[in-house]
């Protein structure tokens, strides 16, 4: 890789647990623990694990919707972890987020006009592009600008989340969960308009999903190949409990996954036995996370050591001839 687009180093972000009727702190919940990461220009990336794997936050640390408790965050070779609010206004024109669900972000019944221009506002800035322009980036009509959040349907409010995110024309995109409420055409449409932005614009994106069919339709070798000229495959991380246990690009992490978590929800959601089959209980609570791997609870594979050693990630082995990016953090890698 090139100098990154963004680099992340020993980032975390650590939320304070009150209690009583006072509301004392009396401890910290652990959201994004030790997270190392790169990001290309012109790159997809997407982030895979159950809820409460710590998704959500990392998105938002990326774009510095949230500040890291630890580590550091660098945007084209600058450090930018703590900024004042001026140069973080002027960052936001570079770091650009979509939700989940628009609709209740934004406002049921805020013309999407308005939702469309809300980020030339915030700039104080005039407008360098009118609404029905912005609704053609995404494939959508430009009558919709006459319509409130709550009368469009779901696949239109993700396109439209993300063309207000595309207006400024920000170097990178954080998406959460932008395919849970859409069906798998819509899904696979939604994916090839993101690959397209990709090659088009040259923005980077960053996805985050719960379900392995998601992130197969996102970074498809096939799905680039079939529609693109100068697509990527992509890349895929996956977090359990705050931390990266594996990354690489998408073939490799999908049809070849080194841990044992990336294994059991390729496993599950093949359809051959559920996640609570496969893996006892549930993601550990951020606020009192096991010692050791922090999968070492649930995974079927566990022995002494893992209780008490922390893995690094490590580099799979590959041919010689075609070495492999991918890496995982278990001790038996």
């Amino acid at each position: 890789m090139s100098d990154p687009l963004v680099e992340v180093t020993g980032l975390g972000r650590d939320f304070k647990v009150r209690a009583g009727r006072l509301q004392r702190v009396v401890g910290l919940a652990s959201a994004v623990d030790s997270v190392d990461l790169t990001l290309g220009s012109g790159e997809i990336l997407a982030v895979l694990g159950e809820p409460g794997s710590g998704k959500t936050t990392l998105l938002r640390l990326l774009v510095r919707l949230l500040d890291p408790t630890q580590g550091s965050i660098r945007f084209r070779g600058s450090d930018v972890t703590k900024v004042s609010a001026r140069d973080l206004r002027s960052l936001r024109c570079h770091l650009q987020v979509t939700f989940q669900d628009p609709e209740t972000v934004f406002g049921s019944l805020r013309p999407v006009s308005e939702v469309l221009l809300e980020p030339f506002v915030a700039q104080g800035e005039g407008a360098a592009a009118d609404a029905a322009t912005l609704l053609r980036r995404v494939d959508l009509g430009a009558d919709l600008a006459e319509k409130t959040m709550g009368e469009v349907n779901r696949d239109e409010a993700q396109r439209i989340g993300l063309a207000r995110a595309l207006a400024l024309q920000p170097e990178l995109i954080a998406l959460d969960e932008p395919f849970a409420s859409l069906d798998r055409a819509q899904r696979i449409n939604f994916s090839a308009l993101l690959q397209e932005l990709l090659v088009s614009t040259g923005t980077s994106f960053v996805v985050s999903t719960h379900r392995v069919d998601h992130v197969r339709d996102l970074v498809s070798r096939d799905l680039v190949s079939r529609d693109l000229s100068g697509g990527t495959e992509g890349r895929v991380c996956v977090m359990y409990s705050g931390r990266l246990v594996e990354i690489g690009m998408a073939s490799a992490v999908l049809d070849q996954p080194a841990h044992p978590y990336t294994l059991a929800l390729i496993s599950a959601q093949s359809g051959s036995r559920p996640l609570t089959d496969l893996l006892e209980g549930d993601v550990p609570s951020a606020i009192a996370s096991p010692g050791g791997c922090r999968f070492h609870t649930r995974c079927p594979d566990a022995v002494q050591r893992c209780s008490t050693e922390s893995p690094q990630m490590r580099p799979i082995a590959g041919p010689a001839e075609a070495p492999l990016d991918h890496e995982a953090a278990c001790i038996f890698v």
